[in-house]
């Protein structure tokens, strides 16, 4: 399993330097509640400023496609969280894009307005929720499912990997085709799997097998995935 990785950088002012502080604050606030929410692993900004650095860029330079790609090729994240701070007479709107860094390709666009009384922290839990929901989507974990010595069942996947606590998993048996070139294969439904105590690299599982030929091969699909019958 990959884990998955989000570069935080926006949002970024468009009033110049006297609303970077209010801009830095919900940087801030939506790191936090990224890392806070689990399911993605959060890249610090001061991260990306030093490759920027490094590659002789400026923050400007990142509404260029291909500083995005590079920057994308020296970084683990594989999406950026980039965006723009706008004052309105009915409250501040926060704009922010989600971009693949090996393409450049914007995958999810996100909308809010800060309505007058809001504090910009309960405004970032809630965003940080709908971006982690669509990350999830985006990007469904996939595990390999094994029985152990003791009859207990161990997933290959952990905290660190964005596994939530509770969760229910789709449980397939995946089959390589012979006929296919290497790596190829067909995932067959076999059941569920529901994640009992998540670890660091691993969680405890218990799994409900219906319909697999035997206890081998088998692999857990993060709800939001779907049965994939085709071949990946």
């Amino acid at each position: 399993a990959q884990p998955r990785v989000v570069a935080c950088l926006g949002p970024v002012s468009k009033t110049g330097p006297a609303g970077e502080t209010q801009a830095l604050l919900y940087r801030l606030s939506l790191h936090a509640e990224l890392a806070a929410h689990g399911g993605v692993q959060v890249v610090e900004r001061e991260a990306i400023e030093a490759v920027l650095q490094e590659m002789n860029l400026g923050a400007s330079d990142l509404a260029d496609p291909r500083a995005r790609m590079a920057i994308g090729k020296l970084l683990p994240a594989g999406m950026l969280l980039i965006g723009d701070l706008l004052p309105t007479e009915g409250g501040t709107i926060l704009f922010l894009r989600l971009v693949d860094t090996e393409t450049s390709r914007i995958l999810r666009s996100f909308q809010a307005q800060r309505e007058p009384g809001t504090t910009i922290p309960a405004m970032c839990i809630a965003m940080a929720g709908r971006i982690v929901r669509e990350v999830v989507k985006l990007q469904p974990l996939a595990a390999p499912v094994v029985r152990q010595d003791d009859g207990r069942w161990l997933m290959q996947a952990g905290l660190f990997h964005g596994v939530q606590d509770g969760t229910s998993w789709s449980l397939v048996q995946r089959r390589p085709i012979a006929s296919e070139g290497a790596g190829e294969f067909r995932d067959s439904p076999a059941g569920t799997v529901q994640i009992v105590k998540v670890g660091d690299n691993t969680c405890d599982v218990t799994v409900d097998v219906d319909g697999a030929e035997a206890l081998d091969d088998l692999w857990a699909l993060e709800n939001g995935a779907g049965y994939r019958p085709d071949v990946m």
